[in-house]
């Protein structure tokens, strides 16, 4: 039961770092797609 615990509070943590680093990459995304003036990639 702890390790289930465990394990939902480290996926919650990891979770919350990489929420930030996926919001980067679609704006860095966006941005890119936006001077090339294409929409191939959909992040």
């Amino acid at each position: 039961m702890l390790n289930l615990i465990l394990i939902h509070a480290l996926s919650q943590l990891i979770n919350g770092m990489l929420a930030p680093l996926q919001a980067g990459l679609s704006l860095a995304g966006r941005s890119r797609l936006g001077y090339n003036g294409e929409r191939r990639i959909a992040l």
